[in-house]
């Protein structure tokens, strides 16, 4: 999946998960994140692998 991101994309503060915390809670805030902002499934995709450390 290739989407372009957004024009009017910008970078949020949502926390990388380090594996200290609960996945499912990681998961939640974000798919949150990009249903507000109507992200498409490429973009969510290129978004969230970005979220590990």
């Amino acid at each position: 999946m290739a989407d372009d991101l957004p024009l009017n994309w910008k970078e949020h503060n949502l926390p990388e998960h380090d594996g200290a915390t609960d996945l499912q809670e990681h998961l939640s805030y974000f798919e949150n994140i990009a249903l507000l902002h109507r992200y498409t499934a490429g973009v969510k995709c290129r978004m969230f692998v970005n979220t590990f450390t």
